[in-house]
């Protein structure tokens, strides 16, 4: 990671905090630093984007996605500081556990209220993946949370490298024996993608922004599409695509063979409240929970 300049906003945080920058220290540091200040402060929030059934409008599930919080109460871009966290293998340890916790705690009080949509999906670093600990606190919070594996989703990064092969592998098999749904995130980034779907126990492939564009582009986009859309029926794999903003892209979708659709053309990420609202305005029968052998 390379970063010449210290973000205003992080600037802004470290300063409201009373936190002393040391110029001696890297910029990543100092990231560093601030983000685990902003964790013990509470303010490291999280918002909630849903996935569409574009066919029934139908809300399916939830994304969570973290925040933080300058000093102004502003929020604070990831692309600032996600990579200079993973370069801390504690503090993204840290930071994984914090958001396993967040997500199930609370996707089990939206399911006290008959408020919860089939599944939360939380986002995991290739860092936490590659931790021979990672799946068993997975699972630990969700027996301390009492949620079904089922309803949970971990996506992983598509275009970052595994940095343990092998044990990312055990890591990952472990949660789907257990029922978790993986997804493979921003699908067609880099390294291998269809390699990675034979390998690696995957249910979900996202696409993200700048995929979907580029297939709803052009004719041979759409053909790429198709034979995506094949090769998913054929593993028995679902297919979401992230980041469409026009009812005219939904469409196009739609007709191709894709329903699950997240973006900003059905709701951005929400605040809690906002986000149960949205699920209250957009219902989902929940279908029955499967039994995992």
């Amino acid at each position: 990671m390379v970063i010449t300049t210290l973000d205003p906003a992080i600037q802004s945080y470290a300063e409201h905090s009373g936190m002393h920058v040391n110029r001696h220290h890297s910029l990543v540091t100092t990231i560093q630093e601030c983000f685990a200040r902003a964790l013990e402060e509470g303010d490291i929030i999280f918002h909630f984007q849903p996935v569409v059934d574009a066919v029934t409008g139908a809300c399916l599930s939830s994304e969570l996605l973290m925040r933080w919080k300058d000093g102004a109460g502003n929020l604070i871009a990831p692309g600032l500081y996600i990579t200079a966290i993973e370069e801390n293998h504690d503090l993204m340890k840290r930071t994984g556990a914090y958001t396993i916790d967040r997500a199930l705690s609370t996707y089990a009080s939206w399911q006290q209220h008959d408020a919860a949509p089939s599944q939360i999906s939380i986002n995991s670093s290739p860092v936490e993946v590659a931790d021979p600990s990672y799946a068993d606190r997975v699972l630990d919070a969700l027996d301390r949370y009492g949620v079904n594996p089922t309803h949970l989703q971990v996506e992983l990064t598509e275009g970052r490298r595994l940095l343990n092969v092998a044990q990312s592998q055990a890591s990952l098999m472990k949660l789907a024996v257990a029922g978790i749904n993986i997804a493979l995130d921003d699908f067609g980034e880099g390294y291998s993608s269809y390699t990675r779907l034979i390998k690696l126990p995957f249910h979900t492939i996202k696409l993200d922004r700048a995929a979907g564009q580029e297939y709803l582009a052009s004719r041979n986009g759409m053909k790429l599409l198709a034979r995506l859309i094949h090769y998913a029926s054929q593993h028995n794999k679902d297919i979401i695509v992230e980041g469409i903003e026009s009812a005219d892209q939904v469409d196009t979708l739609v007709r191709a063979g894709i329903s699950k659709i997240q973006g900003f053309v059905f709701s951005r990420p929400l605040p809690e409240q906002d986000f149960l609202q949205y699920v209250r305005d957009h219902p989902h029968l929940m279908p029955p929970t499967r039994t995992v052998a």
